[in-house]
């Protein structure tokens, strides 16, 4: 069963998924702690921690994949039109690789509360006010519930900016042709 407790100031948090053999029970615990939004989620039952990590890492890769290839077309673009290069074949790739990786993450992930935490390594002395005594393993898996307000802004903001400049140069070049 988990355990949600605080700490002195009330504002730290903290629920804890034990180990134990009825995977469902854990995952319904971890859905009550993170639609809670609990500070820091200690998961100690091995197969749900391991998933929910490789969850939280597709929805980081899909949000870097997304800010990285918009910033890849826009700067290419902006480049191509200073130099006065066709770096076409780079900018219109990168900008649909942007707007699908923003869109999956957008759709998928968005509603899910897992979006909100991250994992992070387990050091039993940033976690002090955690009692260690409940440890079933030594490895569990530690989410800490992260603002990613302006992160989500960032990552909108460049995929939207890389639709518009795709979608205008796409527009340009048929213009051009008429």
């Amino acid at each position: 069963m988990s355990e949600t407790s605080s700490s002195v100031g009330g504002d730290d948090y903290y629920a804890f998924i034990s180990d134990t053999e009825d995977v469902d029970q854990a995952e319904l615990e971890l859905d009550e702690a993170l639609n809670e939004s609990v500070s820091v989620v200690v998961i100690d039952q091995q197969e749900l921690g391991k998933a929910i990590a490789a969850a939280i890492r597709v929805g980081n890769f899909m949000h870097k994949a997304s800010v990285l290839s918009g910033l890849a077309c826009l700067g290419t673009g902006l480049l191509s039109r200073w130099l006065r290069l066709n770096f076409w074949g780079l900018t219109l790739p990168a900008g649909v690789i942007s707007v699908t990786c923003a869109l999956f993450y957008d759709l998928s992930w968005r509603t899910d509360p897992c979006c909100k935490y991250q994992v992070v390594d387990w050091n039993g002395l940033e976690f002090q006010n955690i009692p260690l005594e409940r440890l079933q393993s030594t490895n569990p898996v530690v989410l800490v519930r992260r603002d990613d307000t302006i992160r989500k802004r960032l990552h909108n903001i460049v995929s939207f900016s890389s639709a518009v400049f795709c979608g205008a140069r796409l527009f340009q070049a048929v213009r051009a042709r008429k």
